[in-house]
């Protein structure tokens, strides 16, 4: 039987041809293989505002301490795209300080004082650089100042907070990790295609805080879940850092840095007499594949020294 085409059908075949074209290609969500790819499709000018809440924080037996908790509001606009990529502009609001009570965590958050953070991203989504590292660093700079006039030697956050930001400001490299996790957070999975259920195996490397060499290191990266329909996909990553050459590093470290006295309590035990040391990052994301913006993320990050657990969350939610 042949099917009549009328000229009216004639001159819709080709926008109905181009729909589905278009959809495909936007479509990152794929139901026939159960598939997700993270890539960025923003336009210049386009922008969307998130809540930054970070916790951090030290447990030592069954006690708390050291915790600075604290939420920020941060705007996120495509200022720039070429064929090279995209630059964006991280641009956080003022935070309200009305409801701090730790004067140190105060003086710490002036870090994000009129804080606009410029980053290169590459034409897949994936972080390269900060462009304004410099601003960057002379900001906190300032704040460490500030912290440093408190004079409060026996402050034992206080001291934790100085020994960061002085490692914060060592080079644009250690910025670029220790100081906009945050942003670091965001562009995670980016430029890669990943299968429901199908974990992948990496062999990677993890920053060293102790030393210069960075970590051998474990990663297993999983898609846990995805809807079609919404174009969304959830991702979760485990990084693990060499449980040998981690406990070497902060072994090293302790050693060059234990008090010069005749106290035998201050005395190290051997390396092969020290607790069990590791260190781990747990990421979980939601993004919307059709976009390339991330809904949600987390940062979960742990080093276990032994005695000592340090703990930083870190979560990114579109409001």
């Amino acid at each position: 039987m042949k099917i009549k085409i009328y000229p009216a059908m004639q001159r819709l075949i080709p926008f109905f041809l181009l729909h589905i074209l278009t959809t495909a290609l936007s479509a990152q969500v794929n139901r026939y293989d159960s598939s997700a790819q993270v890539l960025p499709f923003w336009r210049v000018g386009e922008s969307q505002r998130y809540l930054i809440h970070t916790d951090k924080y030290r447990i030592v037996g069954d006690d708390t301490l050291q915790r600075r908790n604290f939420k920020l509001h941060a705007e996120v606009e495509v200022t720039d795209s070429s064929d090279a990529g995209y630059i964006m502009e991280w641009r956080y609001q003022n935070p309200d300080l009305k409801n701090v009570a730790d004067s140190n965590v105060v003086k710490y958050l002036g870090l994000y004082q009129n804080r606009i953070v410029k980053v290169a991203i590459d034409p897949y989504g994936n972080f390269e650089s900060v462009e304004n590292w410099e601003e960057l660093r002379d900001q906190a700079k300032k704040v460490l100042d500030d912290m440093k006039s408190l004079n409060q030697t026996d402050n034992a956050t206080l001291n934790t907070m100085i020994r960061e930001l002085t490692e914060y400001t060592d080079s644009r490299e250690d910025l670029e990790v220790a100081m906009i996790r945050e942003i670091r957070l965001f562009y995670t999975f980016f430029g890669e295609i990943y299968k429901f259920n199908d974990p992948v195996l990496l062999r990677s490397k993890m920053p060293n805080v102790y030393g210069d060499k960075p970590f051998d290191a474990s990663t297993e990266t999983l898609l846990s879940d995805i809807n079609d329909k919404e174009q969304t996909a959830v991702l979760r990553r485990w990084l693990t850092a060499d449980h040998e050459q981690f406990q070497d590093a902060v072994y090293d470290y302790m050693k060059k840095n234990q008090p010069e006295d005749d106290d035998p309590d201050n005395d190290l035990p051997y390396r092969d007499e020290m607790p069990p040391m590791n260190r781990e990052d747990r990421i979980s994301m939601k993004i919307h594949c059709g976009t390339g913006w991330v809904m949600f993320g987390m940062i979960v990050r742990e080093v276990n020294l032994g005695t000592v657990v340090s703990m930083e969350e870190i979560t990114l939610e579109m409001e």
